[in-house]
């Protein structure tokens, strides 16, 4: 008896594009890489489907993001969820700081991303940031 590793990807983005989460989730645990899973997590949580989006980065151990997923639902229960500050939250997570940062500008959240980059120690671009939109700091 041999077997044979038949990809999932195909059907399992079918799904996602569809936004039926439960069906990619269903799909995923028959067999899909790291990335599937991660972006599973990711649109789940973007379109507010917080247990699927849980369950997603769980199964690859995720820690930072099952954190994010938890903090963003108990801001969706007090009605507190800002969309975009969720959105540059997983730009962030997902190593894209720049794009994080001109996300938070954009949606005049200026003091997000001015810590991001301190927190990444990365001053240069703070205060560039600073000098740029900081208007009467």
């Amino acid at each position: 008896m041999n077997t044979i590793d038949v990809p999932q990807s195909n059907t399992f983005y079918r799904f996602l594009e569809k936004k039926d989460y439960l069906m990619a989730y269903k799909l995923a645990c028959v067999g899909v890489t790291i990335a599937d899973w991660k972006a599973l997590g990711t649109d789940a949580l973007l379109a507010k489907e917080f247990s699927i989006a849980r369950k997603a980065f769980m199964h690859i151990r995720e820690l930072p993001l099952i954190d994010l997923t938890e903090l963003a639902e108990q801001m969706h229960k007090i009605k507190n969820l800002n969309d975009t500050w969720l959105q540059s939250e997983i730009l962030a997570y997902a190593g894209k700081f720049k794009e994080a940062a001109n996300n938070y500008v954009k949606a005049q959240m200026l003091d997000k991303a001015i810590t991001l980059y301190t927190n990444l120690k990365k001053f240069t671009e703070a205060n560039e940031l600073i000098r740029k939109h900081g208007k009467g700091r």
